[in-house]
């Protein structure tokens, strides 16, 4: 890939992103940034996959640290839960929307407005910055304000936004026994799976998600609402 000489149009660009992500431009290793923004269907040997690996682990630490700091007298099994919902992918994509990424995109194929690689970019965008200037602490203006917002709803709700969890749990200290889940491949559209959940082969909720688990999630979130309103346990 070749480089990104100061005044270009690529730079003038990488510098618009950065400004948008409130990240000093100062340092940036602009090929990394570069190629952070770049898709395999455009160029398949230089691409984000690499940096999308770094990104992944680097917001991992940066939302511990900002629990840690956040929520110091939050249960450990709740981080998990809570670190879980601010690195999802369902986040990052909005967050990549909302910051306007896929303007930004090298493609030689048209890619989806709702696709996950949004979210593989977004990561990838952190792992180039973090490897420039070897600190995560400078993502936190991009990252924190969602965090804030984020970490409180989860914190409101009454499933943590685990409606799996929470649904395994209640039917198993009612009922004594597991929801079943049914699962099938979905084609044209990015949510490609669709999964139905019973209870006592009543079925109670269906969903639809980008894999398995995230249909089986939505699934899930719709059961433990007609359980509330059932049980009232909401």
């Amino acid at each position: 890939m070749a480089g990104v000489p100061p005044g270009s149009r690529r730079y003038n660009e990488l510098q618009k992103l950065l400004q948008r992500l409130s990240i000093n431009p100062a340092k940036i290793n602009w090929h990394l940034l570069d190629q952070a923004l770049t898709h395999s269907s455009f160029d398949p040997q230089c691409n984000y996959e690499p940096l999308e690996f770094v990104g992944d682990g680097v917001l991992r630490l940066l939302a511990a640290d900002y629990l840690w700091h956040h929520y110091p007298q939050t249960p450990v099994g709740e981080y998990t839960a809570l670190r879980s919902v601010l690195v999802s992918n369902r986040l990052l994509r909005q967050m990549s929307q909302e910051y306007g990424l896929g303007e930004f995109i090298l493609a030689a194929t048209r890619l989806s407005s709702q696709g996950a690689w949004l979210a593989d970019i977004l990561e990838a965008v952190v792992g180039a910055i973090y490897l420039s200037l070897g600190s995560a602490n400078v993502l936190q203006p991009c990252f924190y304000p969602h965090w804030n917002r984020e970490a409180q709803r989860v914190l409101q709700d009454p499933a943590r936004l685990n409606y799996k969890n929470a649904l395994q749990e209640w039917t198993q200290e009612h009922y004594k026994i597991l929801p079943i889940y049914e699962t099938e491949s979905l084609s044209g559209t990015p949510e490609r799976f669709m999964a139905r959940v019973y209870v006592q082969k009543r079925l109670l909720g269906v969903g639809q998600g980008e894999s398995i688990k995230a249909a089986q999630q939505a699934a899930a979130q719709q059961a433990w609402g007609v359980l509330a309103g059932d049980a009232g346990i909401g």
